[in-house]
This record gives structure tokens, C-alpha cells and sequence, in this order.
């Protein structure tokens, strides 16, 4: 995809594959709906990736996924099983009031700038076993109300998980 690509408020019925896509311009699924399994494994997200506001009704894989501009999931909703495992963020990236509610996998995902969970709501198991945090980690009211595991990951500045609930 060459320029800006537009999915703005797009609704995806069955399976989506952006497997392996390059995304050479800001990348805009604001508030879009996957209502099947969306595929984003190996997707190149050269600029801004932005997907806030959407929901995943069904199995989202962002595996191996490399997102080399800002990224946005701010109040994304994801129904079921999420998987980021081994996907790069090279710049900010913002979960924000991000709702899993099934389980999701970040493990051995790198996040070279901050990264933000503020709100975040975890309602199945939160995998960030092998993470990388090379900038800020922000978890700040986080709600954790599965399993939670993050052995050897590794926080390289400033981590927090004020008012963050385990249960």
C-alpha cells in the first residue's frame, strides 16, 4: 500500500489477511470492525499505524508484525485471542484503555519507546513473557483479572504499575 491508506469506520466480515502487507503511508483503521479473524502477521507498518476505537470480534494475529511509526490501540476491543508475539515497536505505542478479553500474547515483543497500558483491562492471560521495554512501560490502572506472566522480560527506564490490580 503506497501513501495513506484509509479504513476508516470499515467493517470486515470472515477472515481479513493483511498478511505480510507493507504499509509505505500512515496506516487508518480508526474505529474499524474485524468481525472474523484478522490477519496482520508479518504486516510492515512503515508510518502511523492507527486503530483506535476498533473492535476484534474474533482472533487477532499482529505476530512478527514490524510497526516503525507511532501505534494506537487506545480503547481497541479485542474479543478474543490476540496475539503480538515477536512484533517490533519501534516508536510510542499506546494501549490506553485497550480492553483483551481473552487472552494476549506479547511475548518476546519489542517496544523501543514507551509503551502504554494506562486502563488497560486484561480479562484472560496476559502473556509478556521475553518483552523488551527499551523505553517507558506505563501500566498505570491496569486491571490484570487472568494469569499474568512477565519472567524475563526486561524494563530498560522508567516502569510503573501504579494503581495496577492483580487478581
Amino acid at each position: 500500500f503506497t501513501g495513506e491508506t484509509d479504513f476508516r469506520s470499515a467493517t470486515f466480515n470472515g477472515l481479513t489477511s493483511f498478511k505480510s502487507a507493507i504499509f509505505d503511508g500512515d496506516a487508518n483503521f480508526y474505529s474499524a470492525t474485524f468481525n472474523g479473524k484478522a490477519d496482520f502477521k508479518f504486516a510492515q507498518f512503515k508510518d502511523k499505524a492507527e486503530f483506535s476505537s476498533s473492535s476484534f470480534n474474533e482472533d487477532s494475529d499482529f505476530s512478527y508484525a514490524g510497526f516503525n511509526g507511532k501505534a494506537s490501540f487506545l480503547s481497541t476491543i479485542f474479543d478474543s485471542i490476540t496475539t503480538f508475539s515477536l512484533a517490533y515497536f519501534s516508536d510510542y505505542v499506546n494501549f490506553d484503555s485497550a480492553i483483551f478479553n481473552d487472552n494476549v500474547d506479547f511475548y518476546s515483543t519489542t517496544f523501543n519507546d514507551s509503551a502504554e497500558f494506562f486502563s488497560a483491562k486484561f480479562n484472560g492471560e496476559a502473556l509478556f513473557e521475553s518483552a523488551v521495554f527499551n523505553g517507558w512501560a506505563y501500566f498505570i490502572s491496569a486491571i490484570f483479572n487472568g494469569g499474568t506472566t512477565f519472567s524475563a522480560t526486561s524494563f530498560e527506564d522508567v516502569t510503573t504499575f501504579q494503581e495496577a490490580r492483580f487478581k
